[in-house]
């Protein structure tokens, strides 16, 4: 962890929990990929990007979680370069408290704002505007509007279109916002002409089938789960509770939300494949399997 490795003529990827892109656009400056997970990883990759003598000139974000984004604002203080993502995006950057309000569909408790999810708030431009030499993809899913980004090298970023399959075989639940959406992003992302694929969360690869080909298994074998559950019918609540039990799962305030969250987009998946439908009975909502 927090080392550098060379994966192209100017392609960088600094290691860490959610690895950092860096793409050198001449001698001296160079742009970022994300911007790391915590204080410890941005201490970390600026005083590599400073041995390197590299000035950030900008940075680019796959997506607005708080993993992936935690740093901009102190990259911005100290180089004073420019963050670009999609408008939706920015919007999340520029308030904290968006991304617990969108986990929770409601003003966040206290519990929600913690470092996993709040960052500091800072404001970025649309990728129209960026003017460098990087291809962004779509590849929605994992939230709605998330882009992998290619870089001149054919080393392409993919974000958490995957995750280390050794993890989500184990956990079985990561947050995904679009079930069909992430299956698809996974599909497109094979197509794409790429020397190496970087996931966020696992190691650069020249084979990127075999990670692709777990994730799509573990998120299929969660929505089968879903579907027995629901044979019985059970509301959002019900099915939580039975699911992170059949997993193992001991859950606090936040995780529980996350696993809520992402239970209902494969509850939404499975109506959406003719496997799943939606009551209300007594004012409460329930789901139910179509065997």
């Amino acid at each position: 962890m927090y080392d550098l490795t060379q994966l192209g003529e100017n392609t960088y990827c600094f290691n860490c929990f959610s690895n950092v892109g860096i793409y050198k656009l001449n001698e001296k400056d160079v742009c970022l990929i994300d911007s790391g997970d915590d204080k410890s990883s941005g201490k970390r990759l600026m005083r590599t990007l400073d041995e390197k003598g590299w000035n950030v000139k900008a940075i680019v974000n796959t997506h607005s979680h708080t993993d992936h984004i935690f740093n901009n604002q102190s990259l911005i203080e100290k180089y004073g370069c420019k963050v670009y993502a999609n408008s939706n995006d920015i919007a999340f950057m520029s308030d904290s408290f968006l991304n617990p309000a969108f986990v929770c569909a409601s003003n966040p408790p206290k519990e929600m704002l913690t470092r996993y999810y709040v960052h500091q708030p800072h404001y970025g431009e649309n990728l129209d505007k960026a003017n460098l030499p990087l291809e962004y993809i779509p590849l929605p899913g994992h939230t709605g509007y998330m882009i992998g980004i290619k870089t001149p090298d054919d080393v392409f970023f993919v974000g958490d279109c995957v995750v280390d399959p050794v993890t989500f075989r184990k956990t079985k639940i990561i947050y995904i916002y679009d079930i069909d959406g992430f299956l698809k992003s996974i599909d497109k992302a094979l197509n794409v002409n790429a020397k190496i694929y970087v996931p966020a969360h696992s190691t650069p690869t020249e084979d990127f089938r075999p990670i692709a080909e777990a994730n799509k298994n573990t998120v299929n074998e969660v929505a089968e789960i879903v579907w027995e559950e629901c044979k019985t019918p059970l509301s959002p609540e019900e099915l939580t509770k039975a699911v992170a039990d059949r997993l193992g799962y001991k859950m606090g305030y936040s995780q529980y939300m996350t696993v809520q969250s992402t239970l209902k987009s494969y509850l939404t998946y499975l109506q959406q494949q003719g496997k799943a439908e939606t009551y209300v009975e007594n004012n409460r909502i329930y789901w139910k399997s179509i065997v």
